[in-house]
């Protein structure tokens, strides 16, 4: 337990580094014509912009960088509330982002809750059952693995959140308005009022 405040500065060292590595690198394209015709300079390679939606993976970063910070905080002054916080905004901050900010459908957000709620159990649970085997002796046993496995999973459920679905992606994960919207127009009409349906189809 004395080494958990590690783990968590860990964390906190490896979020920017995750951030900026699940952006990815421009992809690049040169022109046929240039490669095939003999004698000719190859002309430099062009940038593709990457076609949909661009990336947000700076904002998941922020809310995870947040949750860590409360959860750090939470634990240096012992208080409980306080550390359970950071843990539900580590699970819930970042599906909220890709639901209510930026529309993803449910097989996003929903996985990123499942891989952010499972993978750090997984992993406690894994860490816990390898420290038991070679520290029977200790009033502790086990808890050191389980830290280190909960901290595992938590940083493979970031790196896999910012790089499936935080980077750029097409409108095939983004939710379609409804295709059929309707609304009453009042409309005058000599000797009263009369109420029109309109919208678009």
């Amino acid at each position: 337990m004395k080494n958990i405040h590690k783990y968590l500065l860990a964390i906190a060292l490896l979020l920017p580094k995750l951030a900026f590595a699940a952006e990815g690198a421009p992809t690049h394209a040169q022109s046929p014509a240039a490669s095939l015709r003999p004698g000719t300079v190859a002309e430099q390679p062009q940038l593709l912009k990457p076609p949909g939606h661009a990336g947000y993976v700076h904002e998941l970063f922020l809310v995870d960088l947040a949750a860590v910070s409360v959860f750090v905080l939470g634990v240096n002054l012992e208080s409980p509330p306080l550390a359970f916080a950071g843990l539900g905004t580590y699970a819930l901050g970042s599906p909220f982002v890709h639901s209510a900010v930026h529309h993803r459908t449910a097989s996003v957000w929903g996985s990123s809750l499942l891989m952010r709620t499972t993978f750090p159990i997984a992993g406690a649970f894994i860490g816990y059952k390898l420290d038991v085997l070679d520290c029977s002796h200790q009033f502790w046993c086990g808890l050191e693995g389980a830290a280190m496995g909960f901290v595992a999973g938590s940083v493979t459920a970031i790196i896999i959140d910012y790089a499936k679905f935080g980077s750029d992606h097409n409108d095939d994960t983004v939710r379609k308005p409804p295709a059929f919207a309707a609304t009453l127009v009042p409309v005058p009409v000599r000797g009263g009022l009369s109420l029109a349906l309109g919208g678009r189809f």
